[in-house]
């Protein structure tokens, strides 16, 4: 028996250590996080910016439970891919007479031994990453903490049992899979059958699934508006958003089933690709394995675009968090003038370095345009000589241009709005009716002067002469750079807590200039009501936890998924490479050199790789872009950038997919 497990051991032994890394990879990401949950001084440190002491715990458990099944369906599915890599070796030992009950034995402490490894390996890495997590958890939350390596006995023992009785269930179904099969059918295992030709119904399905994708996606671009348009009918926004990811799904399936094999198989038939060795084999081949692999295809496709998705919107988000305080809330504090009596009496005058003060007039305005119901609610009306004096205080405000009798308009969401209702083609006015004014619309942004929280709603930039000639309330709001220190921190977590606000007049009598609009610091029947007091600190800490803690658990989920797809796909093909080594055997016989064998192998391996990587990319970008609608200025830097990731990691698994069978060809000579 020992033998027999060595021989095993050693025959299998590159196979082997890639499960086993595999499975290291993802033991030492669980523990490392499971390791900072025991952490008392990290999670107290987290607790203390968190909006309750509990979230980041709470968090870290459910990203462990999700980490957990993954990992455990993940090593079932390629489990059972080592052990179809086996068939041959295993009929060829009961043929010579070996009982199936030995071979079972020793597939149960094989599973044992690897699971060990995995184990002892993956503690080992999972004590070292957990520095690591740390430092990237702080530096995404933008918090300071010096920690060690972090050993958790707890969270150790509980994964080595765990585990081990993971490893024990996978030997357990390899023993019952050998005892189980009859003889037969493991000396002529099933290779697929002959492969059918893309007619009849096989031909009209492939043409119905490339037709369907192809309608999904014109649909995924056009979500938001679609939405908008079928929002009057009850139930139908769930209906469009449910029949659109079912019809992808099911046509990527079909794609991978039928459309693609057709197309290669009609590629290969082609008397140019006839005339070409090398591209005539791998289109052959490469027939043969997406029927063959259709179903690990369309599961690493889902797969990808998941990751990608994950990794990519938890990017962008991050990145708009950071960019939307700076909107918010341009300076260290913005008040109104209900808020800056309050904010200034506690405040010593050294703290303030630079004032900045924003005179607005408040007015009830209607936009509408042609065809559209119209629309009432409030403005703040700005000068031109006062927008270009903050300008020049606050970075990152348009160059914007009124005419006589235009305006500019500053409004939330000006993305979402203008892919619904909001066209740039449509001549839209905005109608002061208690002021007797009607400004065209000439230019639509999102920068808010002072920052966003400033404003009850909205605000319009006219020029000096229009704005002087309006008849309305004032709304002064003022805005502060204060300096630094921790009495400067005391003081603004102190007027944080306030939370004082003041509020405008919102009856439809006020909306529409029959009444005149007031601004009061206590609420009243049909008023609306804004912060007196912002502050950017407070908000600027609640974004790092936020969307840190958010980021890191993409980034982890993100790494988990990554390395399971390009692992499923290398262990599928060098499965796929075994079974055809004699092939390529028989083609060196043949006289057929060498480097075109190797290009062949290559050809069929990157393209297999590629195809769940290119629509994976694709149905993220389709997902990134519904979501970026909702997002004035979404931060897509970061997306390319985990694409640019995936797309490394996935040629550098085709290649070490390559090296392994052109390594296995060779052993087997």
């Amino acid at each position: 028996m020992g033998q027999l497990i060595r021989t095993s051991l050693k025959r299998h032994a590159t196979t082997n250590w890639l499960f086993a890394l595999m499975g290291t990879a993802m033991v030492a990401v669980v523990y490392a996080v499971l390791a900072m949950t025991d952490a008392v001084a990290l999670m107290r440190r987290l607790g203390q910016v968190s909006a309750t002491p509990d979230m980041v715990p709470a968090f870290l458990v459910v990203l462990t439970v999700i980490l957990l099944l993954f990992t455990i369906v993940f090593l079932l599915y390629m489990n059972a891919l080592l052990l179809a890599r086996r068939t041959t070796e295993i009929g060829t030992y009961r043929m010579l007479g070996m009982p199936a009950s030995r071979l079972a034995l020793g597939l149960v402490i094989e599973s044992l031994a690897l699971g060990a490894v995995t184990v002892v390996l993956g503690l080992i890495a999972g004590v070292g990453l957990s520095k690591f997590f740390v430092m990237m958890l702080m530096r995404m939350m933008q918090l300071k903490l010096t920690t060690g390596l972090l050993w958790s006995p707890r969270a150790a023992l509980e994964l080595a049992g765990l585990f081990s009785l993971v490893y024990g269930v996978l030997g357990a179904l390899n023993a019952v899979t050998v005892l189980g099969t009859p003889l037969r059918r493991v000396l002529m295992p099933s290779t697929g059958g002959t492969m059918p030709p893309l007619t009849g119904w096989r031909g009209v399905l492939g043409g119905v699934s490339l037709t369907g994708l192809l309608a999904a996606y014109v649909g995924a671009f056009n979500l938001i508006p679609w939405t908008y348009a079928v929002a009057r009918i009850p139930n139908a926004a769930p209906v469009l958003w449910l029949g659109l990811i079912a019809l992808g799904v099911l046509c990527t399936y079909g794609l991978f089933r039928l459309t693609l094999p057709g197309l290669a198989g009609a590629v290969a038939r082609s008397p140019w690709v006839r005339r070409q060795a090398v591209w005539l084999l791998t289109l052959t081949d490469l027939r043969k394995r997406l029927r063959h692999n259709s179903h690990s295809l369309f599961l690493t496709t889902m797969l990808a675009t998941l990751t990608m998705t994950v990794l990519g919107s938890g990017a962008m988000l991050y990145q708009f968090s950071q960019g939307l305080v700076q909107q918010t809330i341009a300076l260290d504090g913005v008040v109104s003038a209900s808020g800056r009596k309050a904010f200034a009496q506690g405040a010593k005058a050294e703290w303030v370095t630079q004032t900045v003060t924003l005179p607005t007039k408040l007015v009830a305005g209607t936009l509408q345009g042609a065809g559209h119901a119209k629309d009432k609610t409030l403005y703040n009306v700005i000068a031109l000589s006062d927008y270009q004096r903050i300008r020049r205080v606050q970075s990152g405000l348009p160059t914007v241009a009124p005419t006589a009798d235009g305006a500019v308009l500053i409004l939330y969401g000006q993305a979402l709005i203008r892919r619904t209702w909001l066209a740039p083609h449509e001549r839209w006015t905005v109608k002061l009716p208690r002021v007797a004014t009607q400004l065209t619309i000439t230019q639509i942004t999102s920068r808010f002067p002072l920052g966003g929280n400033a404003y009850f709603d909205r605000a319009l930039v006219v020029r000096d002469a229009t704005y002087a000639a309006m008849k309305a309330p004032r709304d002064v709001l003022t805005g502060y750079r204060l300096s630094t220190g921790a009495a400067v921190d005391r003081y603004v977590t102190k007027m944080d807590n306030r939370a004082l606000s003041d509020h405008a007049s919102y009856q439809a009598a006020a909306l529409t200039g029959q009444k005149t609009l007031r601004v009061t610091p206590s609420p009243t029947s049909g008023t609306i009501s804004r912060s007196a007091i912002s502050l950017k600190a407070p908000m600027l800490r609640l974004m790092n936890t936020t969307f840190g803690l958010s980021l890191f658990i993409a980034v982890l989920l993100g790494f988990v998924f990554m390395v399971a797809t390009a692992s499923i796909l290398l262990m599928k093909q060098l499965v796929a490479g075994v079974q055809e080594r004699a092939s390529r055997q028989t083609l060196a016989q043949l006289g057929m050199p060498a480097a075109a064998i190797r290009r062949v192998v290559l050809h069929q391996t990157l393209a297999v790789f590629a195809l769940p990587l290119c629509f994976g990319a694709l149905n993220t970008g389709l997902i990134i872009h519904s979501v970026s609608t909702f997002l004035d200025d979404p931060g897509l830097g970061l997306v390319a950038a985990v694409v640019a990731v995936y797309v490394g990691v996935y040629i550098g698994f085709a290649l070490l997919t390559v090296r392994l069978i052109q390594q296995d060809d060779w052993a087997a000579r």
